[in-house]
């Protein structure tokens, strides 16, 4: 199984880890603008999400919320099951469009206590 992390801050990092935790032989995959040799020993780095588009398992999209709904319009005619991270969007006018397109997709929103 792979999964896919967008965004490589506190949020997307404790998602990682806590998938590499529970399941350690998940392949987690980091989605970045550049592989800079940062990312923990037992994930991968791609810079281009659309090379995995067909090959993941799920996606975590804990990027910044302006891009959430850009990651998330690439993942749906996949069927990629998602984990978004809230806010959902920047604007509402983005989700609106959206949600037409969430009809038989799994998606689950994060949110974490701070």
């Amino acid at each position: 199984m792979k999964i896919a992390v967008v965004g490589m801050g506190a949020i997307g990092l404790r998602h990682a880890r806590n998938i590499h935790e529970v399941a350690p032989s998940i392949e987690v995959i980091f989605v970045r603008s550049q592989d800079d040799g940062t990312h923990p020993e037992w994930s991968k780095v791609v810079t281009d999400i659309n090379s995995i588009l067909s090959v993941i398992d799920g996606i975590v999209i804990a990027n910044p919320t302006s891009e959430h709904s850009k990651i998330a319009k690439l993942c749906l005619p996949h069927k990629i099951p998602m984990l978004w991270e809230k806010p959902l969007t920047k604007e509402l006018e983005e989700l609106n469009e959206i949600i037409p397109q969430l009809k038989d997709q799994k998606i689950l929103s994060g949110f974490n206590f701070r």
